[in-house]
């Protein structure tokens, strides 16, 4: 079964669901994953732009920005307080700093849609702060506020992966995304540190694991055994 695929909510109002050549080139960008672009449904503006037999299915999905304002609000009415939010330039959440972790750990949480201004004003150089004394550990969750990347968030968390490549000593993901789930399995036997992958209903597992790394070991032997089939590839 096709794994669906939806345009960034930018994309959808601004190019998305008004420019066939615009979605036609990112497809393209896109077909290592195997997406199949069906160029009639395309011209037509959809809503399922993909083939029957495209390994992923792409769809064109109207922005629902009412959805938007009251994600961003939920996520300050719930429990966040402004030291531990990062905000970007418009004042919106894009992350929450999860507090109570050891000083070498950034432990963060995506709330809403994660644009390249976030990672390039604000994650990044929060990061590179912290790598700047020595080895970090990093704990991202992506949890049920989170709504998306935008492409070029996407190649700038591949940038910065590959820039600092021997700086991350362990990485927790923590995430009921299917999609963002098999893409982490892909790509980790590459990172040069550990990386593991938690269910949301996992995060205390994954914050001890994060925190220390011994003591984590064995939380991890102990949740492979449930995880076989999780995450398929």
């Amino acid at each position: 079964m096709a794994r669906p695929c939806k345009l960034t909510p930018e994309i959808q109002q601004r190019i998305g669901e008004n420019s066939a050549p615009v979605r036609a080139a990112l497809c393209r960008k896109l077909e290592w994953l195997g997406v199949k672009l069906d160029e009639k449904a395309n011209a037509s503006n959809g809503p399922r732009i993909s083939t029957p037999d495209s390994s992923v299915s792409v769809w064109v999905i109207p922005t629902n920005e009412e959805l938007m304002i009251a994600q961003h609000t939920l996520a300050l009415l719930d429990g966040a307080t402004e030291s531990n939010l990062i905000l970007n330039k418009e004042g919106l959440t894009m992350f929450k700093i999860l507090e109570g972790m050891p000083p070498e750990v950034m432990a963060i949480e995506a709330i809403g849609k994660v644009t390249h201004e976030d990672y390039r004003n604000t994650l990044i150089p929060k990061a590179e702060a912290m790598i700047a004394k020595g080895p970090i550990r990093m704990l991202y969750v992506i949890g049920k506020e989170f709504t998306g990347f935008e492409l070029q968030a996407l190649w700038d968390d591949s940038e910065f992966g590959i820039k600092h490549w021997h700086d991350f000593s362990h990485i927790a993901v923590v995430t009921d995304d299917i999609w963002i789930s098999t893409m982490i399995n892909m790509f980790k036997p590459f990172f040069h540190g550990e990386v593991r992958l938690f269910k949301l209903s996992e995060l205390p597992a994954a914050k001890d694991w994060i925190s220390d790394a011994k003591a984590g070991a064995k939380i991890s032997n102990a949740l492979s055994l449930a995880k076989t089939d999780r995450y398929p590839l």
